[in-house]
């Protein structure tokens, strides 16, 4: 090889590294997203797409296992619960809305990690009918509120902790209150 074509060679060869150099140095000195980062609430709803006391079913990627720390506060009292449910990334939740209170309920069953459906009870000359969480494997409900109104689980449904801002609906993706223990 000749000294003009090693050197042109050379010379390529710089570049094409310094233009690889510089690439990987911005990509490194590029801030990153600081509000997805920071941020506790993750949006699940716009306060607009819920009706009364017609709960709506949303999941949301829940990086601290909201569903485990609230299991974890129930195990520390005298019932404990039974089953549980692997912490997954997507957590079920049900968001209901009544009389412009929102709530948002963890839809797994506190006593033994079962998926919760939705139930309308029909309306009757007794009763204006009502919407209930049930619980797909032991059969405890729950009303719309998240308390407990039949079945084996002595819980309340968990409960995210959740804000409104400019018509959406926010829940803290660190903070989760565990049902209450229901009088037996």
């Amino acid at each position: 090889m000749t000294r003009g074509r090693a050197r042109t060679v050379f010379v390529a060869g710089a570049v094409a590294a310094a233009f690889v150099l510089a690439i990987a140095v911005s990509f490194a000195l590029v801030p990153k997203d600081l509000t997805k980062l920071a941020s506790r609430d993750v949006a699940i709803a716009s306060v607009a797409s819920l009706l009364d006391d017609v709960p709506v079913f949303v999941t949301f990627h829940d990086d601290f296992g909201l569903d485990v720390k609230a299991r974890e506060r129930r195990a520390q009292g005298r019932h404990q619960p039974m089953g549980g449910r692997a912490h997954q990334p997507e957590l079920p939740v049900w968001v209901v809305r009544t009389d412009g209170d929102v709530r948002a309920f963890i839809a797994i069953d506190p006593r033994n990690g079962c998926s919760l459906d939705m139930i309308l009870t029909y309306a009757s000359s007794y009763s204006k009918g009502a919407t209930v969480f049930h619980d797909i494997c032991h059969g405890s409900v729950y009303d719309h509120a998240g308390q407990r109104v039949g079945g084996p689980s002595p819980w309340g449904l968990d409960q995210l902790v959740l804000s409104v801002r400019n018509g959406t609906v926010y829940a803290d993706r660190h903070s989760v209150i565990p049902g209450l223990l229901g009088v037996r």
